[in-house]
């Protein structure tokens, strides 16, 4: 007998479930009640500022001052320079049978 009685309640309870009302968030009026404070106002993009390099983001003048002097002093900085643009130039010349290429010629004859 129990077993006859699950897809009946089963059916059941699918009309209940179906019959149930929306919440008001699913509704069409739930932007009614919804304020946007000013500060997310969208309608004057803000203007980023723009530093020239990390350095100039520290105000102190003897960090500075360190840091420039570490950078023209330091053999090794100077070398890994060096090897970044050698790498750079490295790889335009891997990259050069890939490009497309231009020959003109040109000739004459006289008889």
């Amino acid at each position: 007998m129990k077993t006859r009685l699950l897809p009946i309640f089963c059916i059941g309870l699918l009309f209940v479930t179906g019959c149930a009302s929306r919440p008001d968030s699913l509704t069409g009026n739930r932007n009614a009640n919804l304020s946007i404070p000013k500060r997310y106002d969208a309608s004057q993009a803000p203007v980023p500022e723009v530093k020239a390099g990390l350095l100039s983001l520290f105000p102190d003048a003897r960090m500075r001052g360190y840091v420039n002097r570490a950078l023209t002093h330091n053999p090794d900085l100077k070398a890994s320079a060096a090897r970044l643009e050698e790498a750079g130039f490295n790889i335009k010349k891997a990259y050069a049978p890939l490009m497309p290429t231009l020959n003109v010629g040109g000739g004459g004859a006289r008889s």
